[in-house]
């Protein structure tokens, strides 16, 4: 199924590629000049001041956030043991938190600016992950633990495992939104310096770089695997060593990738005040304020 997947794509790209290729050739722009502005574009936006920072900052966690993608349903097999439904539970709280995070970047952006929520998604999940390594990790809760109150079982280790694993997609989904609005920030701070329309450049080197990020975590994931000794078709080998390790990989390398990540974004200086500064030199009231 993915050989026809990947056939298929192939086919789109090469069409997309063709029809575009001949709209090119038949504009009166010679091709040429064409291509060589699509490179000068290309350079600009690479080599923007504020937009390295966040292509960088979105780059890294997004590497965090799909290796820990990755590995999690593997985690949940072979660490936590978890059943059908109680997988769908996990998974659906992950989707159900970034989902919330994301609905909040409204809120956190009007009171701590865009730079300042994205600091506190970040801080928020990594919070949540290090206390589940502390509980995990550190054999304070154990898979499958359970708590007896008024002759009633609680799956406890369930319980916190599901509300700390959807609370640290709550930050992504803080994240993630937020550095696509700072794009449009960085398009609209390019559109009044120059008078140049950007839009669709800066948005597609950051789905680049989003994509190849992805690309990325997917191919560390598998010698991750690899390294802490899982073998494919033999269950003999997922030793409590593996786990152990699955466990410290699964909820301490996202956050880490994380941490390191805003010591790129920590540079981005662009707020609602040095925009409406920009608009008011410039005196382009044209510009929808956000």
């Amino acid at each position: 199924m993915g050989t026809w997947f990947s056939v298929a794509a192939l086919l789109c790209i090469i069409f997309v590629i063709a029809t575009t290729f001949r709209k090119l050739v038949n504009s009166p722009t010679p091709v040429k000049q064409k291509h060589l502005s699509f490179f000068v574009n290309m350079k600009e936006i690479f080599t923007d001041g504020q937009a390295k920072w966040v292509f960088g900052f979105a780059f890294m966690v997004v590497i965090g956030i799909a290796l820990v993608s990755n590995l999690q349903m593997f985690f949940y097999e072979h660490f936590m043991v978890l059943g059908g439904k109680e997988k769908s539970i996990a998974h659906g709280s992950t989707m159900l938190g970034m989902g919330i995070g994301a609905v909040t970047v409204s809120i956190l952006t009007r009171h701590l600016d865009k730079k300042g929520a994205v600091f506190s998604g970040v801080l928020w999940s990594v919070s949540c992950n290090l206390l589940l390594a502390i509980l995990f990790l550190g054999k304070i809760l154990h898979p499958g633990q359970t708590l007896v109150v008024a002759h009633t079982v609680i799956p406890i280790a369930f319980i916190i495992f599901v509300l700390l694993h959807g609370a640290y997609w709550f930050g992504n989904g803080i994240m993630m939104p937020i550095a696509i609005s700072m794009m449009a920030d960085i398009s609209e701070l390019c559109k009044i310096r120059t008078g140049k329309q950007k839009d669709g450049g800066y948005s597609a080197v950051f789905t680049f770089v989003l994509k190849s990020g992805m690309s990325i975590a997917s191919f560390i994931a598998g010698y991750v695997l690899v390294f802490i000794g899982f073998e494919a078709g033999n269950p003999i080998s997922n030793s409590s060593t593996a786990t152990f390790k699955l466990c410290a990989f699964t909820l301490l390398s996202g956050p880490l990738i994380s941490l390191l990540a805003l010591g790129l974004i920590r540079k981005y200086s662009i707020n609602k005040k040095s925009l409406e500064r920009e608009r008011n030199l410039t005196g382009d009231e044209s510009i929808t304020k956000r």
